[in-house]
């Protein structure tokens, strides 16, 4: 392993450990998902460029459904539990992986099911990027984050997400 390489893994490692610990600060004392959630929202916002940003937690008893969900769309927060997966959440639960759609409007052709549009349902997401979050072998969760702009994002965003969002996770595994 080279230094360079041992450098960027500290770095990696430092930067997860700060939203860590900042959302930890923040959630001291919650125990409710949504301002759980609204912390994470704030460290993403911090990090990536969004129009609209969803992070959910499965129900593990319910395959799915989801326990808690938080929906941000510029102005607009919605707290739901108790909910369907949409066609995206199906997909990243399912398959362990990240998404990436550079334009999700050009793209929503090629993939299964309907679309679950939330917000402001007058205007389509674009570029979007989605996550799941996992610890173990499991599936527990996902965050996707949103443009109406085509292109915004790209897959070492989508790298990058990735490597952020798993500590949220398994923060043990870190």
């Amino acid at each position: 392993m080279t230094e360079s390489t041992v450098v960027q893994r500290v770095e990696r490692n430092r930067r997860a450990l700060a939203i860590l610990y900042n959302i930890s600060i923040a959630c001291r004392g919650q125990v409710a998902f949504q301002p759980i959630f609204a912390a994470i929202a704030a460290e993403l916002r911090a990090l990536f460029a969004y129009d609209a940003c969803y992070i959910a937690v499965c129900d593990i008893a319910r395959p799915g459904f989801l326990r808690a969900a938080l929906l941000i769309d510029e102005d607009l927060t919605i707290y739901e539990e108790d909910t369907a997966y949409g066609s995206l959440t199906s997909t990243l639960i399912a398959t362990r992986e990240p998404l990436l759609f550079t334009d999700l409007a050009m793209d929503r052709g090629a993939l299964e099911g309907p679309a679950l549009m939330f917000g402001d349902t007058q205007k389509v997401s674009r570029a979007w990027m989605g996550v799941p979050l996992l610890l173990g072998e499991d599936t527990v969760g996902v965050i996707s984050l949103q443009s109406y702009r085509p292109g915004l994002y790209a897959a070492s965003d989508m790298r990058r997400s990735f490597s952020k969002t798993q500590p949220l996770a398994n923060p043990s595994a870190n």
